[in-house]
């Protein structure tokens, strides 16, 4: 396999800003301090004013959710009234959607996260999604339970499953009466100690954290529905907190401004947060060698223009437009008309986010056109070009 160099990137979290990353058999070969020259079949792909960093890990989403617009009529006391509430207020609005193929849905699901610069998504729902199928990494090593009001039998499931996976349950989603209860169940009838990853955690305090392995932080759909997000400031003395955008159900597809709402909470300072995004999910959920820009390590990668001279600055200020490459295992899956002349021999089809062209394969274009040919109205401002 050709081996691929990406000269002249700052990275982040290091100190250099003219390194280069060397790719071969979807690993990172090394990280250089001075530019490599081809050698030859290699590709070279040089940047200028350029950030790179490790592809990005949603911990959660619900990918068959991505082409719904966002739904409220208020703000809810738990996610049992939302749903309740949506059901009724947006009957037409859920059912237009609902008629699209659910295949098709998380199609576009997995779409939304590369485009906004993520390499692996954990889908928190019951639809298997085959390797063959996968057009960025989906996690599904763990148990899947939604909500303890929700989920059947979820007592049997939690206690009664064969294997050491943790348990990813939505929990403390909301206030109330009802939440606490929910929260206080799952601990009593936790018999076996099973490990239980927490998505949302809004009630949950630091003596609840101490019975979780960790807590999927959500605060963009939490601030829009519940107006009011987990206590993380706290919560992260207990337990790793790991950061997850939801669906644009409930959140903004421009998932970088999730990233700098959560920022602005300042609950997370930014090193510990960007780890939440990059390495810690990998380390927490015994995925090896992710999460880095380091030799060894999976070659995800993503690389950005650099607004700022600040790598954290430039991290922060990143919208999907400003994504110049996205590598998969090695494997260049996405780039920016700016590299076409590079990445050209890749024969990609062009589309449009924003008023931005990129380049990506034949199958992520037919799924943008055959949404189009059905009259939805795509996030981000995707479109094909003729």
């Amino acid at each position: 396999m050709p081996s691929l160099l990406i000269n002249n990137v700052s990275i982040l979290n290091n100190s250099g800003n003219h390194l280069c990353v060397s790719i071969l058999d979807g690993k990172i070969n090394s990280v250089n301090v001075e530019p490599v020259s081809r050698s030859g079949n290699s590709h070279v792909i040089n940047f200028k004013n350029a950030l790179a960093f490790p592809g990005l890990f949603n911990v959660h989403d619900h990918l068959e959710f991505n082409l719904f617009p966002r739904l409220r009529s208020k703000i809810y006391k738990d996610y049992l009234e939302w749903g309740n509430d949506i059901q009724i207020s947006y009957s037409n609005e859920i059912n237009s959607v609902l008629k699209i193929p659910v295949e098709l849905r998380i199609k576009f699901g997995m779409i939304k996260n590369l485009l906004n610069g993520f390499t692996t998504v954990m889908h928190h729902g019951i639809n298997s999604i085959q390797k063959s199928d996968q057009i960025i990494n989906v996690f599904d090593n763990y148990n899947f339970l939604h909500s303890v009001s929700l989920e059947k039998n979820w007592c049997i499931k939690l206690n009664l499953k064969p294997n050491n996976l943790p348990f990813v349950i939505h929990l403390g989603e909301g206030t109330g009466e009802t939440i606490e209860n929910e929260i206080n169940k799952l601990f009593k009838w936790n018999i076996f100690n099973k490990k239980i990853v927490a998505v949302h955690g809004i009630s949950l305090n630091e003596k609840d954290a101490e019975k979780l392995t960790a807590l999927i932080w959500c605060p963009d759909s939490n601030l829009f529905l519940y107006n009011k997000t987990a206590n993380v400031s706290e919560l992260k003395n207990k337990i790793p907190i790991l950061f997850g955008t939801d669906s644009n159900l409930t959140s903004d597809p421009n998932s970088w401004n999730h990233i700098r709402t959560a920022r602005g909470i300042n609950a997370l300072n930014d090193e510990e947060f960007i780890n939440s995004l990059t390495s810690l999910p990998g380390e927490l959920l015994n995925i090896k060698e992710i999460g880095k820009i380091k030799e060894g390590y999976r070659a995800d990668i993503v690389v950005v223009k650099k607004k700022s001279e600040n790598n954290y600055e430039a991290f922060f200020n990143i919208n999907p437009e400003d994504i110049l490459l996205i590598i998969r295992d090695g494997k260049i899956i996405l780039f920016d008309e700016s590299l076409e002349n590079e990445c050209g021999f890749l024969n990609y089809q062009k589309f449009k986010i924003s008023e931005s062209i990129k380049f990506t394969s034949k199958e992520i274009v037919e799924v943008i056109k055959k949404l189009e040919s059905l009259k939805i109205k795509l996030p981000l401002e995707i479109s094909t070009i003729n």
